[in-house]
């Protein structure tokens, strides 16, 4: 935004009024009733009026102990006069312009005050940007007469005391985003820088890893080689000696297998010869029982094979009867040639 700014002249003059302004409003009653009584007054009266209002307001604010009632009033008056004040006034003197000071107390604590001030700000900042587009408007059209649209020069704006007000806090704003961006890609690029430290970290620990497994694996490569060589010598004595036990084994099953049919041959023959011995033992003594129930009978007259056979069982058993029947009848039929007379037999 582009504003005429007053030369020094028109500067030590403005001072001047705003002094004599001062003297004026300390000899009135509030700045109240100068704004009721300047209401049919001249403009210059009444921006005399305003500047002075405006430098009793800063020492109103900046007081440890603020007045709002008189500051209220005066914000009052201020509004009742607000478009007989010029541009200029509102804007120069920077911190202690209209415009800044109206801005400064649309934060204030005090809600009222808030408002007040608020309602003047939209106003100044109204007037100031009117201002300052049919100001724009004159010099494009001066720009556009005295030089072509081609060589127009780009040159970056100055901030001036009439951008505060009309910006009405975006640059504020604005630059706190910047700040808030700024600070918020610091810290992305921070948190990346450490994510690739760690990422390569890993690479590096991934790395080592691996030899040392490749390394691992090849020494228990070759120590498996060594290993499973040694094993198999062992798996082929152990065949060597298994085939030699099994053939010693099938040789001594072989002479144990002989040796038992000797042993069997033996016994059998043995068996035999006990065999004959206990039956003539056994046909002994039947005969020896037939002699003795004859003897009891008086006579082998009165004896018969059912006496005998009787006698036998009660004496040896009817198993030793039923599986000796042959040798039974033999011996009864001897022990009845014994007893029987050779001339009874003729």
């Amino acid at each position: 935004m582009q504003v005429d700014r007053p030369d020094d002249d028109a500067v030590e003059k403005n001072d001047d009024k705003e002094d004599k302004m001062e003297e004026d409003s300390d000899n009135n009653k509030g700045g109240a009733s100068d704004s009721e009584e300047g209401n049919d007054a001249d403009p210059e009266a009444k921006e005399s009026g305003a500047l002075a209002m405006r430098n009793k307001l800063h020492k109103i604010v900046d007081a440890k102990d603020v007045d709002l009632a008189s500051a209220y009033n005066i914000l009052d008056a201020l509004q009742n006069m607000w478009d007989s004040v010029s541009v200029r006034d509102i804007v120069i003197g920077e911190y202690k312009s209209l415009g800044m000071l109206v801005r400064r107390l649309r934060k204030h604590e005090d809600e009222q005050m808030q408002k007040k001030a608020g309602i003047l700000h939209t106003r100044y900042h109204e007037r100031v940007t009117t201002e300052y587009e049919a100001l724009m408007a004159k010099m494009n059209s001066k720009k556009r007469k005295s030089k072509p649209k081609d060589t127009e020069s780009k040159r970056k704006k100055k901030k001036r005391p009439e951008d505060d007000i009309i910006d009405d806090g975006s640059e504020e704003e604005r630059s706190e985003t910047k700040k808030r961006k700024k600070s918020k890609r610091k810290e992305k690029s921070k948190e990346k820088d450490e994510s690739e430290k760690k990422r390569k970290r890993k690479d590096k620990e991934s790395k080592k890893k691996r030899k040392r497994k490749q390394k691992e694996s090849s020494s228990e490569e070759e120590k498996v080689s060594e290993e499973e060589e040694e094993e198999e010598e062992e798996q082929i004595e152990k065949q060597s000696e298994d085939e030699k036990s099994e053939e010693d084994e099938k040789k001594k099953g072989k002479e144990d297998e002989e040796e038992e049919k000797e042993e069997e041959k033996e016994d059998e023959q043995n068996g035999k010869g006990d065999v004959e011995e206990v039956e003539g033992q056994l046909k002994a003594k039947i005969k020896q029982c037939i002699r003795d129930l004859i003897v009891e009978k008086d006579g082998i007259t009165n004896l018969t094979r059912r006496m005998c056979k009787e006698r036998i069982s009660k004496e040896f058993g009817l198993q030793v009867l039923e599986d000796n029947v042959d040798m039974i009848k033999q011996s009864i039929e001897e022990v009845r040639t014994e007893f029987i007379d050779p001339e009874d037999a003729a």
